[in-house]
C-alpha cells in the first residue's frame, strides 16, 4: 500500500550541492595530508633514499612504498571526507 506523501524516500540533493560538499572533502583531506607531512617530514627525509629509486627485492620496496603512500594518502583522504561532510553539514 502506498500513500501520495510517502516520505520513506527523500529527495535527490542537487548536483551544485554535491559539487560543493565534494570541495568540502577535498579541501579537508589536502589539509589533513601537508599536515601529516610537516609533522613528518623528517621521517620521510629519512627514509627518502629507500622508496627511490626502485630497488631489488621489488615486492619489499613496494610494500614500503604503498605503506608510505597509506598514510600520507589514502588515510587523510578518508578521514578528511567524513570531516569534510560534517563540516559542510553544518555550515554549508
Amino acid at each position: 500500500m502506498t500513500t501520495d506523501n510517502d516520505q520513506s524516500w527523500p529527495d535527490p540533493r542537487s548536483r551544485i550541492d554535491d559539487r560543493q560538499r565534494i570541495g568540502a572533502r577535498i579541501g579537508v583531506s589536502a589539509v589533513l595530508a601537508a599536515l601529516l607531512l610537516i609533522v613528518f617530514r623528517g621521517h620521510l627525509v629519512a627514509i627518502w633514499p629507500l622508496l627511490w629509486p626502485p630497488m631489488e627485492p621489488y615486492g619489499q620496496w613496494s610494500t614500503l612504498v604503498l605503506l608510505h603512500l597509506l598514510g600520507v594518502v589514502a588515510l587523510p583522504a578518508a578521514i578528511g571526507s567524513r570531516i569534510g561532510d560534517r563540516l559542510y553539514d553544518r555550515y554549508g
